[in-house]
């Protein structure tokens, strides 16, 4: 029953991480939307940063039998990337969006890592 108490306070902390990086990414979009000089890189990477966190956290919600390897792999990847774009800009917005993308790639890494072990 412990372990099962662990996973599922894991799991939540992930679920929370996937909210917190959908919700900041589409805040980044807006934020770039209206500039007069807006980012496209940043607003692309930070819409589909948003959307994959976002549909990882309803799988994870749902508890879809799905191959969540890939999934969480692909979240890893999209956050990653979002990092790297977010970093070109080095702006107060861009950090806390970098900062929260990278946090939750830390979050999927350890998920990958321990579905590689199993």
């Amino acid at each position: 029953m412990e372990q099962e108490q662990i996973n599922k306070t894991r799991t939540e902390k992930l679920i929370r991480s996937c909210m917190k990086c959908w919700l900041i990414c589409e805040a980044m979009v807006r934020v770039e939307l209206e500039k007069s000089n807006s980012c496209q890189r940043i607003i692309d990477s930070c819409r589909i940063c948003s959307s994959v966190c976002l549909s990882t956290a309803g799988l994870f919600i749902a508890k879809e039998t799905v191959p969540i390897q890939s999934i969480l792999l692909l979240a890893y990847m999209t956050c990653r990337n979002c990092v790297r774009e977010c970093e070109v800009m080095n702006d107060e917005n861009t950090n806390y969006c970098m900062n929260v993308c990278d946090a939750s790639a830390q979050i999927f890494m350890e998920f990958i890592n321990e579905y590689s072990l199993n």
